[in-house]
């Protein structure tokens, strides 16, 4: 979830390759570690730190729209067939696309704009995470968690 303060997002990226360059503009609806197996297996890693874009069509091929390709029926990945790096992905119906900070030009660590601010999707997580962020069973603003996945109470 972003605050007002750096709910804004204007971000060039590329993939692995370079041969496909994109530009990220809009809202920041969430900067997040997501434990979702879907995000996770496609990336080979977990969690994956996510940004969501908003508007959808904030997230937009500015060069190499040949070389990409599309994985999924209710979570489409949009990838390049050259390399292999996913440029977005997200829910087929949702508001936004999510973007993954390291396709990022940014040099170095990345600003706090930026830095997850939450878990989501943490009951699929694959080990528990003992740091100070909020978690969230599912989607932020749903039920909350401790490190360990027991329900907080409210």
């Amino acid at each position: 979830m972003a605050s007002a303060e750096q709910d804004a997002i204007s971000q060039t990226g590329s993939c692995h390759c370079g041969k496909v360059e994109f530009i990220a503009e809009g809202k920041i609806s969430m900067s997040a570690f997501c434990h979702c197996k879907n995000c996770c297996r496609a990336r080979g890693v977990s969690p994956l730190h996510l940004i969501g874009v908003s508007p959808a069509s904030g997230v937009r091929v500015t060069k190499g729209e040949e070389f990409l390709k599309t994985h999924g029926t209710t979570v489409t990945r949009v990838f390049c067939s050259e390399c292999g790096c996913i440029v977005h992905m997200g829910p087929v119906d949702a508001a936004f696309r999510a973007v993954s900070p390291v396709t990022f030009k940014i040099d170095g660590l990345l600003p706090a704009t930026y830095q997850p601010k939450v878990h989501m999707n943490y009951e699929s997580r694959t080990t528990n995470w003992h740091d100070d962020l909020p978690k969230f069973l599912e989607w932020p603003g749903g039920v909350r968690v401790n490190n360990t996945g027991e329900a907080m109470k409210e």
